[in-house]
């Protein structure tokens, strides 16, 4: 850390005792532990994930999740959704070695609430840079479904959302090496919008205990000129370019599945 002036106020985080601090990088990288995420399996992680996040965008830094296992909810069972949006050429990178973002157990996940666990967008008119996740699993297994079994307006439960307003665009999006265990909505959906490069490799998908149609491990509504879902594992995978057209004329993607297996490919 980095002790801030006393009548700072762009400081990243503050003591129990008054004292601001910046949160310094260590080799480009920081970690939510230094934003005082409890990490204790008890109380919610959130707000300092959040912190980290807009930290990490701001100074192109990479977070570091290490192998720690991060609570999202409150124990009054509200949650925040984990919202990155991007700015004009903003980076974000998220790495972890098998870390974990749990809902806490019993955490609603009712259709018409915000529940999506990560969830990124980029502005209409914006060109964002990359986003690159590895090496973590969003677990949402301890959340409470409750929706009608088979009902099809899940869309505000899925673990991770990468998505562009109008003709916002990412430059490239990767996911590597990540797991979603989810319980109601889709697993890794790239809901419309445009990304030049798509790299999926090593991603695998699990519904648990859900008994209603079929949601996406993997979803793909997203237009990419250049994609590629590599040793991807799952129940459903759908390919549904811009199902809702945000970036008129732009052709389907190019998107090829090597060394998958999926039940259901749609």
């Amino acid at each position: 850390y980095q002790v801030a002036a006393s009548g700072a106020s762009d400081q990243h985080v503050t003591t129990a005792d008054g004292v601001k601090l910046y949160v310094l990088p260590n080799n480009g990288r920081v970690s939510p532990l230094q934003f005082f995420a409890p990490v204790n399996g008890i109380d919610d992680d959130s707000a300092a994930l959040a912190s980290c996040f807009s930290a990490a965008i701001a100074n192109d830094w990479t977070v570091d999740l290490g192998d720690h296992s991060y609570t999202h909810g409150t124990a009054a069972l509200t949650r925040t959704s984990l919202l990155v949006t991007l700015g004009a050429d903003q980076n974000f990178r998220v790495t972890g070695n098998g870390a974990t973002i749990r809902d806490r157990d019993g955490l609603t996940n009712a259709i018409g609430s915000f529940n999506r666990t990560l969830s990124f967008n980029v502005p209409t008119g914006v060109t964002a840079g990359h986003v690159q996740i590895e090496g973590l699993c969003i677990d949402k297994r301890g959340s409470t479904v409750t929706v009608t079994s088979g009902a099809s307006t899940y869309e505000q439960a899925h673990a991770i959302t990468i998505y562009s307003t109008g003709t916002g665009k990412y430059k490239s999006i990767t996911l590597r090496d990540v797991f979603t265990k989810d319980k109601v909505g889709g697993g890794i959906v790239l809901a419309g919008g445009y990304s030049d490069v798509l790299t999926v490799e090593n991603c695998h998908g699990v519904d648990f205990l859900y008994t209603g149609a079929q949601r996406g491990d993997l979803e793909c509504q997203m237009t990419v000129a250049h994609g590629s879902v590599t040793g991807c594992t799952g129940d459903f995978s759908q390919l549904e370019p811009n199902v809702s057209v945000p970036n008129g004329g732009i052709a389907n993607p190019v998107l090829t599945y090597t060394n998958c297996n999926y039940t259901v490919f749609d």
